[in-house]
């Protein structure tokens, strides 16, 4: 673009340009006549925000959830909390972590219309309801995975099929009460299974 030379005279401002587009310049992205400041966007990204002291989410148009970082994920008492969850919880369809991040926190996507997620070989625990009463149809388990936490995956209606990394040693109960769950797969040594919790063990109503 071009700009005449006093087309923001007396205005202080900032000025968001697409990020990674080659035609804004240092030579356009002056003054002119004003006190501007130039950020770049990413273009199709629809929210960003921080969780706890290490890890940064972005959220995209296509429904992508991306988290990057080191470290744990902060755990909450209440999904409410989660500053994803309550405007964007039918909009999230694939969840990302990033190398770098160690465990999953709890309730994090719990009763969110979560479809995937992806996780890197940093990550060692998926917390306790972490994915409850979700949408999640693909779960794709890096191995290095260590420690599934109390029902994380209970009462979800799509996940048909699961492999567990054959890094796990533990998985607590309601892993996948009340879900359609078909076909589990085991790629290494048996794991721990943590005892019931009244009536409800890890492969309740399934």
């Amino acid at each position: 673009p071009s700009f005449a030379e006093d087309v923001f005279a007396s205005v202080t401002a900032t000025a968001y340009y697409p990020e990674g587009n080659e035609t804004w310049t240092a030579d356009i992205m002056q003054n002119y006549g004003g006190t501007i400041t130039w950020v770049p966007y990413e273009p199709d990204l629809v929210d960003s925000g921080t969780w706890g002291e290490n890890l940064t989410w972005k959220l995209y148009e296509n429904g992508t959830l991306i988290f990057s970082g080191e470290g744990e994920m902060q755990d909450s008492e209440d999904v409410e909390d989660y500053p994803w969850y309550s405007q964007y919880r039918e909009d999230i369809t694939t969840v990302i972590l990033e190398e770098g991040i160690t465990s999953i926190g709890r309730f994090a996507f719990a009763n969110t219309y979560i479809n995937k997620i992806v996780t890197p070989s940093s990550l060692k625990k998926i917390g306790e309801a972490a994915f409850f009463m979700s949408c999640l149809a693909e779960a794709n388990l890096a191995e290095g995975l260590e420690r599934i936490e109390n029902n994380a995956f209970m009462l979800m209606t799509c996940l048909k099929e699961i492999t567990i990394p054959s890094t796990v040693t533990y998985m607590g109960t309601g892993q996948f009460a009340g879900t359609v769950l078909e076909s589990l797969t085991f790629k290494g040594d048996a794991p721990e299974f943590g005892p019931p919790d009244g009536n409800v063990d890890i492969f309740s109503s399934v």
